[in-house]
């Protein structure tokens, strides 16, 4: 009997093993990816080549980790790689400073946050899982404080902002000229700002004005805002007012205007293209050229510069007689990825163009 009661009780126990073990090997797991040695990477903090600090991330509770970094450029280029960038997480994939959610696969381009707002704060999290990591973005404070516009008709106009400064285009109306400028319950004001100089701005909780001298009526100004130590400045330039159009700047479907660039020059404007075959192939250019107009706006068709052969290193010529439809200007003798750069002298009125290979 006590043989039999052995014998049960051994059996008991080696079932209760077998158990155990099946229960044990049927629910094993991928271990999920370690980021205890990967790094934000990215053009945010200079891909974390002066330090890997710079792109060190903490470890959360729930077993995500995160950094605050602040943004360089509206879209910034990152990946979640280790140290010798053997392995990377990116897999070319766009994220939104929203919040949401995104999963980065192994490989592949750069990922890229898209959306943000230069010199501001923005909090990334990452959580791994076993083949891949999700990544989400959310901004964590903005330092970068908003400009506006207060006009009488439309109400706020936000200034762009580039990372470096805050433009708008003001048209002038006569010789003098105002707009006013308000950030932070604080308006912005200058009197007498002259052209091309920089002139500290006064931060007043009361209504006032920046105002400007030595404008031209029906004239389109750059208004430029900038942070100087404590202080703001504002500069005001000439805008060019003429357009390139052509074969330099077709986009392969349609005809793209392009404001030219206004110089210390007065009267003085260029455009500045890289030479590239294909251009060629487009409104009957040379074949190693490019055909284009010069004209008096954004979509506007009223050729400035049209119907004249332009030569690599020669002095200013005129355009042809103006006449309906007038042929397009030619520019030749170019060679591939090379700099160029089209000047247009204006005189009186009276415009003159000349090519030279960039210096």
């Amino acid at each position: 009997m006590k043989k039999l009661i052995s014998l049960f009780a051994a059996l008991l126990v080696a079932v209760g093993t077998l158990a155990v073990s099946s229960c044990a090997t049927s629910h094993d797991e991928d271990p999920i990816v370690d980021l205890s040695s990967f790094y934000l990477r990215g053009n945010m903090n200079n891909w974390a080549n002066d330090s890997l600090d710079d792109g060190k991330m903490t470890a959360n509770a729930d077993g995500s980790y995160s950094i605050v970094y602040t943004a360089k450029a509206a879209n910034d280029e990152f990946a979640i790689a280790n140290s010798g960038w053997s392995v990377k997480y990116c897999n070319a994939t766009e994220v939104a400073p929203d919040g949401t959610d995104v999963s980065l696969a192994s490989g592949g381009g750069n990922a890229k946050v898209t959306g943000q707002i230069p010199g501001n704060n923005y909090k990334m999290t990452v959580t791994p899982s076993s083949t891949s990591v999700s990544v989400k973005v959310e901004l964590a404070g903005s330092n970068v404080p908003d400009f506006y516009i207060l006009d009488k008709t439309t109400g706020l106009i936000k200034m762009e902002y580039d990372g470096t400064s805050y433009t708008t285009t003001y048209k002038a109306t006569g010789v003098t000229g105002s707009i006013c400028v308000w950030s932070k319950d604080k308006y912005y004001t200058a009197s007498n700002v002259a052209l091309k100089t920089a002139t500290t701005l006064t931060a007043a909780s009361d209504a006032g004005n920046i105002g400007f001298t030595g404008l031209s009526a029906d004239t389109e100004y750059n208004v430029s805002i900038a942070k100087d130590g404590d202080d703001y400045k504002v500069t005001v330039t000439k805008l060019c007012p003429y357009w390139m159009v052509g074969a330099i700047n077709f986009d392969g479907k349609n005809n793209v205007f392009t404001r030219m660039e206004a110089t210390d020059t007065d009267g003085v404007y260029t455009y500045t293209f890289k030479y590239n075959p294909d251009m060629s192939k487009n409104w009957g250019s040379p074949a190693n050229g490019v055909a284009f107009k010069i004209t008096d706006g954004n979509n506007s068709w009223n050729a400035k510069i049209f119907d004249v052969n332009i030569t690599l290193g020669e002095d200013f010529v005129s355009s042809g007689k103006p006449v309906d439809n007038p042929p397009n200007a030619v520019l030749s003798g170019l060679e591939k990825d090379k700099e160029y750069v089209i000047t247009v002298k204006d005189t009186a009125g009276t415009l003159t163009v000349k090519a030279a290979l960039k210096e």
